[in-house]
């Protein structure tokens, strides 16, 4: 016979991934300037991948970890 998890587990298994897919947000694009290359690329392709990945796989863990990399790739190679 399965316990049923505390309130709090609850709680973090269904709020956390989408709070951390919102920080990611803000950190992204807070500082872009659309004057100057790259333009916002890094962050719109973080941004893509996390939408079609979360759509396609419906696993937010690739999602946040996959954006997170193609982010912190293109900000370095495009720079």
């Amino acid at each position: 016979m399965a316990k049923e998890p505390p309130p709090l587990v609850k709680f973090i298994e269904r709020y956390i991934p989408s709070m951390i897919i919102a920080i990611l947000l803000v950190y992204c694009f807070k500082d872009i300037n659309f004057a100057v290359f790259p333009h916002g690329i890094p962050a719109f392709a973080g941004l893509l991948f996390a939408v079609l990945v979360n759509l396609a796989v419906k696993n937010s863990m690739v999602s946040i970890f996959g954006a997170t990399a193609i982010y912190m790739i293109l900000s370095a190679v495009l720079v």
